[in-house]
């Protein structure tokens, strides 16, 4: 698949914001659920999708409104908002009012956040969030990033991070907008718990890749590693994140005690060349008894999906993804003793 990749400094000035606290004078609380979203004018980045300037008040309380964080460049942001555009295509734009939002800081050129807006050939308004304002009050804090209000305008549902994303029993964030644009209506769900796009991996075969070797530099692939008479883990991590500087070491020591039956593989998010020489002197410190290969870039990760680390895959001795565990949250003797019983027989 192709993807789009902005330069780093451009992605860096988009992206900051979205996690960077925003100074005393320029801070607007959050909007309350339930209650009527506030409507403003602000600018259409997308000459393709309707008048240079919006009138949020043209859609607030006239139907619902799903509003859409994203970031031009950013490739997952992209994909989604694809899926929102064909989701409200079929629901009917009378019905249901997509808006997309983009924040561009004040020193930033915005003619390239409008090239790759009209590189994507959407036919809706893209608009400008200015002082990441709207992204305050829907409490954005990472892309891609869902809000929904209800015909009446009162926000029911925030910080969602894809169509597939759970919000009940049998429903998802594409039933709720398909239960808004048909009845007008959406109970109040608040803000959605994070939502880690690696999870649609499970029940997928895993991908073959290939990878450089920490400290060797020696390129191997996923498939040469891969050992179909044991339970294969993969493990995405970065030398840099504190949780897992807590998990590795317990991952090494318990595959000391535990040698037979598990084959642990791990890919450390490399981005520069002074985080691959931490990783590397990182790997000899705590001497683990795993490979580690070079996720450079984040290329790996994003083949799976993987938005954060540490991030734990359970790959089956048929290659199949067998389940994922996040943030570390994982017991290796209870959950991997399980899996391997279930998936091996031992």
């Amino acid at each position: 698949m192709h993807r789009f990749a902005l330069p780093l400094i451009m992605i860096a000035l988009l992206a900051a914001p979205l996690f960077a606290q925003q100074p005393a004078a320029q801070r607007v609380p959050a909007a309350a659920f339930a209650e009527l979203f506030p409507a403003k004018i602000l600018d259409n980045l997308n000459p393709n999708g309707g008048p240079a300037k919006v009138n949020l008040v043209n859609y607030i309380g006239k139907k619902p409104v799903v509003f859409y964080y994203m970031a031009p460049g950013h490739v997952r942001s992209e994909e989604v908002l694809q899926e929102l555009v064909a989701l409200v295509d079929k629901l009917g734009r009378e019905k249901v009012a997509l808006l997309p939002l983009v924040f561009i800081r004040s020193d930033a050129d915005p003619s390239a956040f409008k090239t790759r807006i009209n590189e994507l050939k959407l036919d809706v308004p893209v608009l400008r969030d200015d002082g990441f304002v709207l992204g305050q009050q829907l409490t954005v804090a990472t892309v891609p990033n869902i809000s929904i209000l209800d015909s009446s305008g009162k926000l029911r549902l925030a910080a969602a991070g894809a169509l597939k994303q759970t919000v009940e029993y049998n429903l998802d964030i594409a039933g709720v907008i398909s239960r808004a644009a048909k009845t007008g209506n959406v109970g109040t769900y608040g803000p959605m718990p994070p939502y880690y796009p690696v999870v649609e991996m499970v029940d997928k075969d895993c991908p073959d890749f290939e990878a450089a070797m920490v400290g060797s530099g020696a390129r191997t692939s996923w498939s040469k590693l891969f050992d179909p008479k044991a339970l294969n883990v993969l493990v995405f991590w970065s030398v840099d994140c504190g949780h897992c500087k807590k998990t590795m070491p317990e991952i090494n020591e318990w595959l000391k005690r535990n040698p037979d039956g598990y084959n642990i593989i791990t890919a450390a998010r490399v981005e520069n060349s002074a985080q691959k020489q931490r990783t590397e002197d990182y790997c000899k410190i705590q001497n683990f008894v795993f490979p580690t290969l070079i996720d450079d870039n984040k290329s790996l990760g994003d083949l799976f999906q993987v938005t954060a680390t540490p991030t734990i895959l359970v790959v089956g001795p048929g290659g199949k993804i067998d389940s994922v565990f996040t943030s570390g949250n994982i017991d290796f003797d209870k959950d991997l003793g399980a899996k391997r019983k279930q998936l091996l027989g031992s």
